[in-house]
Order: structure tokens, then C-alpha cells, then sequence
């Protein structure tokens, strides 16, 4: 093992055995040679853990943390774990099911240190697991003004910037010594995207950050076995992160940032209002009510959202625990209703379903790209001229075709 590394690589895993290879691979294979990478295994059931044991006796650089049974914090278990033993100058994450390019960590590194930067940070795709397809996620759109290799010193206004980028940790770097000072860790618990409270503490711990306008790892999703089965009321555990953000902006002196966590729990009430089953908009707002409730109705219309609008209206309707107006608003935000069965009453979620929820969110990421796709082509269909009608029709569906099919 590297004596002094200049990063650490906190690569969590479950149940990936038919991806954990290629991942410490793409990891060992980086042009930053001193390294160190923990990895940590959630306690799988499958073959992931006698491949990582292969790889920790041909590389010294390669630490197995090997858990023996499955945790309820899943991957924050898991990320604190690596946290407390990483040595590196910085600190780096990596599921154990993505792809990374050979020179994402390398570069993310140099530029770094050049800068001096607490953070760093490049773009990332999603790809498919099983067609292999790759596609921009919804992030894509923070860095349309960023053209170059960009350090920023983090004011107000450049904190609240970042805190609207996507929170994944596996495709940023940390300078551990920032980490340590915060004591910043993963909140374990019965949660989803556990990534979103570590975000918000390293944004407004972090001096400063540098921006690689550059596509450098790609997040597998759509992996074969993943269920829809938890996509309801497990969601809306993702409204339970307002209260550790809430208490850590409390406990440092961060109370300014109170109304952008509220903002937040409406725009993700937005969202995830559209997906919800009516059946479930009660378990909905059970969440939000105790949330919302705790802010003034002078600090809902300070946000700046139009008054006419559902984001707006939803919030109140929280606010007022009102049944009948929340499910009101969620059912506008539907273009279309789609029916559904109500999932069945799952178990206590493991690790694997927490999982599953991220990957879902992803995936309907890339459905909606298609759907834009399709609509592009059918504006340009009627743009065309000189074809018959029937020539149109024939090359649209055969377009259309090879779209669902692809």
C-alpha cells in the first residue's frame, strides 16, 4: 500500500458481482498512481466479496472492509466506514456497479491542488446496464456556463450555486482535512439518498471548489433484478433529510441557508407529487406537514414562487395538513395518469431496495430524454416538405420503432 497517498478511494459495494471488477479496475488504473482504495462491502450474499479479496492480495493499494451482514445505513454505513480510516491528502468515492474514466480522479486531483481547492468536482452520464446506453442526467443544465476548468471561491451566492448541483459523492473529491475539521459523515438510517445532507455540509464547509466541465464517470443503472416494488411512500424518506440538514445549519451557525432548505423540500415535493399514487398522497403529506409547519407563512412566500403556481400552493396546502387541497395540486402536476397497482406492502427496506430508488430515479431521467427525442422528431416531421402524408407516416413509425426498440 501507497505510504503516503495522495487520495483515498472509498469504493462502497453490495451485491455488484457482476460489476465490482470493472469498477476497482477503472480505479487502480488511474493516472494518479498513489493511492489508496477502501473497500467496503455492505455484507453481500453473492460472489462481490471474493472478488474483492482477489484483488486486495494482487495490489497492495486495495483495502477490504468486508461487513458481514447487511446494515439499515446501507451506503452511508458503508462511506463512514472508508471515512474513518482514509489517509489520503483527499478523499474520493465510487460505487462499486460504476464505470470512471482512467483520468477522472487524476484530474480531479491535479486541479485540486493547483487551485488549493476544499472540493472538486467533474460532470458525469448516465449508462445503462443492460443496453449499454449513455445519456446526460438533469445536472447537465449547472454547467452550461462553464466551459473550462473553473475555480470559485464560495460566497454566498457561489454556495447556494453549488448546492443546487446534483449531490452524488462519486464523482467529487474532498480535501480530508476539511472533512475531519466538520467531523462530516453519511446520516445512517432507515433513509434514501443519504448523499444530500453530506452535500449540503461540504458545500458550506468548503472554502472554495474547482468545476471540470468534463464527462469523466458514468452511473450504471436499470441493473438487472431492480424492482419498481418500493417506488411509493419508501420515496418519501427522502423528506427526512430536511431534518438533519435542518440540525446541522442549526448547529454551525448556518441559519441564512433555512429558507433554501425549504425551497428544496418544495422542489422535491414537486417531483415526487407527479409519481405518487393517490392512494399515497396521505403517507405524502404526513411527511411534509411536520416539515412545513415549522416555518412561518411570511417564509413560504418569501421564496419567490408564483402564487398561482402548484409548487406554491402544495406548500400550503402542508401547511395546513389539508388533504383534499395537497392531492388537488399533485394530480395537476400529472400530464398524464398512468394506471398503476399499488405496490405491495414491502418489508423492512434492505440495503439493495434503498438502492434500487436512486437507480428508479435515474431511469425515469432517461425515459424523459427519450420521450424528448420523440417529440423533437414528430415537430421535425411536420416541418418537412415534399413527402406525401403517407411517406411521413411511414418514416416516422419506423423511426419510432427503432427508438422503443433501442
Amino acid at each position: 500500500m501507497t505510504t503516503n497517498p495522495k487520495l483515498s478511494i472509498i469504493v462502497t459495494s453490495y451485491n455488484v458481482q457482476d460489476y465490482i471488477a470493472e469498477a476497482i479496475e477503472s480505479i487502480l488504473s488511474q493516472s494518479i498512481g498513489e493511492i489508496e482504495v477502501i473497500v467496503v462491502d455492505d455484507g453481500s450474499t453473492d460472489g462481490t466479496v471474493g472478488i474483492i479479496k482477489s484483488y486486495a492480495e494482487l495490489d497492495d493499494r486495495v483495502k477490504p472492509v468486508l461487513f458481514t451482514q447487511n446494515t439499515i445505513g446501507g451506503v452511508a454505513s458503508a462511506a463512514n466506514a472508508g471515512l474513518e480510516i482514509a489517509t489520503g491528502d483527499y478523499i474520493g468515492f465510487a460505487d462499486g456497479d460504476d464505470v470512471y474514466d482512467s483520468e477522472m480522479f487524476g484530474k480531479m486531483h491535479r486541479a485540486a491542488v493547483k487551485h488549493d481547492a476544499d472540493l472538486a468536482m467533474c460532470q458525469f452520464m448516465l449508462q445503462n446496464a443492460v443496453t449499454g446506453e449513455r445519456v446526460d442526467s438533469d445536472d447537465k443544465k449547472n454547467w452550461e456556463q462553464i466551459e473550462t476548468i473553473t475555480s470559485m471561491e464560495l460566497d454566498d451566492k457561489a454556495r447556494r450555486r453549488i448546492l443546487g448541483f446534483s449531490p452524488v459523492p462519486w464523482r467529487k473529491i474532498y480535501r480530508r482535512e476539511m472533512v475531519q475539521r466538520g467531523q462530516l459523515r453519511f446520516p445512517v438510517g432507515d433513509y434514501f439518498f443519504e448523499d444530500n445532507p453530506f452535500h449540503w455540509a461540504s458545500v458550506l464547509s468548503a472554502r472554495n471548489v474547482v468545476l471540470l466541465p468534463e464527462v469523466l464517470c458514468y452511473h450504471r443503472m436499470a441493473r438487472p433484478g431492480q424492482t419498481m416494488s418500493n417506488v411509493g411512500p419508501s420515496l418519501f424518506k427522502l423528506f427526512k433529510h430536511h431534518d438533519n440538514i435542518h440540525n446541522w445549519l442549526m448547529q454551525n451557525g448556518r441559519q441564512a441557508y433555512l429558507p433554501l432548505l425549504l425551497e428544496w423540500v418544495a422542489k422535491q415535493n414537486a417531483w415526487i407529487s407527479e409519481k405518487a399514487l393517490d392512494e399515497d398522497l396521505h403517507l405524502l403529506l404526513a411527511e411534509l406537514h411536520p416539515i412545513v409547519s415549522q416555518y412561518a407563512l411570511e417564509e413560504i412566500e418569501g421564496l419567490g414562487f408564483s402564487k398561482e403556481g402548484r409548487t406554491y400552493k402544495m406548500l400550503l396546502a402542508a401547511r395546513d395538513n389539508d388533504l383534499d387541497q395537497f392531492s388537488l395540486y399533485a394530480k395537476q402536476g400529472r400530464k398524464k395518469k398512468v394506471a398503476s397497482p399499488k405496490p405491495p406492502v414491502a418489508q423492512q427496506p434492505t440495503h439493495a431496495a434503498r438502492v434500487d430508488i436512486e437507480d428508479i430515479y435515474f431511469a425515469l431521467m432517461v425515459i424523459k430524454k427519450r420521450i424528448d427525442k420523440l417529440e423533437d422528431m414528430v415537430s421535425g416531421l411536420t416541418e418537412q416538405g415534399g413527402a406525401s402524408p403517407e411517406a411521413k407516416s411511414r418514416s416516422f413509425l419506423e423511426k419510432l420503432i427503432r427508438k422503443v426498440k433501442g
